[in-house]
Order: structure tokens, then C-alpha cells, then sequence
């Protein structure tokens, strides 16, 4: 890798990736001739969005990677599953790509780390993640004899 810098070639910008850094030049991927390898991080694919690939979700010599945590119920989610066809804002689109994901890009701490680093506060307001997975880890603080609060959408919580 040292070597790879020294040359002034950054590994992980290779000649031929294309960073799209708004949702029109991701919008845009749609009417890119393929082949193309198309990499998802967290959120990419959100509900009410044309995502990238959408048009190439059919064409098996395509790929989808999947480099985040995509929620359950959300498009992503539904293409890790792997349907013959996902909905994409009402319409059918056939699943052909080939799909992949690969772990370890979390940009968040695993349980274990959050338990030490809320180690010793006394009151804890978890609000972010999903409700199964916030119970969990209140239920483990709550065991340490810290005070938990589960914040909810639309809820003031005092502080």
C-alpha cells in the first residue's frame, strides 16, 4: 500500500471508480452503459429514491455490494433477500444483478463498545437504531443498575 502512495496512486481511487456524491449523479447511474459494480453504503438505498442500478437491476452481468448496514423493511434489505423482483416506487423491477455484502464497514460501535463506553454514566437516553436492538442493550444497562430511556419520534426527552 506504502508503495502504491509513494507513486502517487491511491489504491482505493482505481481509474475506472466513479464516486457519486449527489442523488442526481447516482440518478444518472441508471443510464450508464454497463457493466458496472455498484457500491452501497448505509442508506444509499433509502424509500421514495430512483436508486442506481435501478434499471440495470435486471441484467445479471451487474453487481450490487452492499458495504453498510441497510435496515430491515428498507430496499437494500429487500435485495439482500434476494426476490426474483424487488418494488422499486411501484414498479416491479426483475433481480438479476448478482448481490453481495460484505461486513466490518459499520461506522458504529458493536454492543460490547457501547457498554464500555457507558460505563459509569448514570442515566442513559438511547435514540438511535432499531427498537428491538435498543431494548437489548437497555436491558443489559439496566442490569449494571443504569437508569434507561428510550427516546421515541416525536417525544421530547428531558435532560
Amino acid at each position: 500500500m506504502q508503495a502504491h502512495f509513494l507513486a502517487s496512486r491511491n489504491p482505493f481511487r482505481p481509474k475506472n471508480l466513479e464516486v457519486t456524491e449527489t442523488v442526481e449523479a447516482s440518478k444518472a447511474l441508471n443510464h450508464a452503459p454497463g457493466p458496472m459494480v455498484v457500491i452501497a453504503g448505509s442508506g444509499m438505498l433509502t424509500e421514495g429514491e430512483d436508486p442506481p442500478l435501478k434499471h440495470g437491476l435486471a441484467d445479471p452481468k451487474n453487481a450490487l455490494v452492499f458495504v453498510g448496514y441497510q435496515p430491515r423493511g428498507g430496499l437494500g434489505a429487500a435485495i439482500i433477500a434476494r426476490p426474483p423482483a424487488v418494488r422499486i416506487l411501484g414498479e416491479e423491477v426483475p433481480l438479476r444483478a448478482s448481490v453481495h455484502t460484505l461486513g466490518g464497514f459499520s461506522g458504529h460501535a458493536g454492543q460490547d463498545e457501547l457498554l464500555d463506553w457507558l460505563q459509569g454514566q448514570p442515566r442513559v437516553i438511547l435514540v438511535h437504531g432499531e427498537e428491538e436492538k435498543l431494548l437489548e442493550l437497555g436491558k443489559l444497562l439496566a442490569l449494571r443498575g443504569q437508569e434507561v430511556g428510550l427516546a421515541r419520534l416525536g417525544e421530547g426527552v428531558e435532560v
